[in-house]
């Protein structure tokens, strides 16, 4: 009987645990795994991009969403070389695809998409494999 009892109890927590809490009267909360699931960042697009630059596309790409881009004084310092990139021609359909990695997509495996989902903004910093690299040649220590 113990067991039984046992696992009832474990059973009713597992189904508490999945379900939503609800708030007041008609609002819910809903808890996530992960940062980004449940939110718009999600959406799948279907996008033609016709931007000369990069940070024309990715403005383009933002339009309607809700999401902007973090102003530059707020970004990684170097965002400048990715921002005056000319946007690539193989780039231009988008769809389907997550929002998401569509953002990233654009922006190349250099960079890393960083999100600040309180204020809706997306940014991209330059990823540490690549951050000691310049124009003419490689500046890090190995």
């Amino acid at each position: 009987m113990k067991k039984l009892l046992i696992i009832v109890l474990l059973v009713a927590n597992a189904v508490n645990a999945q379900a939503p809490k609800y708030y007041g009267n008609g609002y819910t909360i809903i808890e996530s795994d992960t940062r980004t699931a449940g939110t718009d960042l999600n959406v799948m697009v279907y996008k033609s991009i016709k931007a000369k630059t990069v940070k024309d596309g990715l403005l383009e790409l933002l339009k309607g969403s809700g999401w902007q881009l973090a102003d530059r004084v707020n970004a990684d310092p170097d965002i400048v070389r990715l921002y005056r990139q000319n946007y690539p021609d193989y780039k231009r359909t988008l769809n389907p695809i997550k929002l998401s990695d569509a953002l990233q997509y654009i922006a190349g495996d250099a960079w890393d998409l960083v999100v600040d989902p309180v204020n809706k903004l997306v940014s991209f910093q330059l990823s540490n494999n690549y951050r000691c690299f310049t124009l003419k040649e490689a500046t890090c220590e190995q």
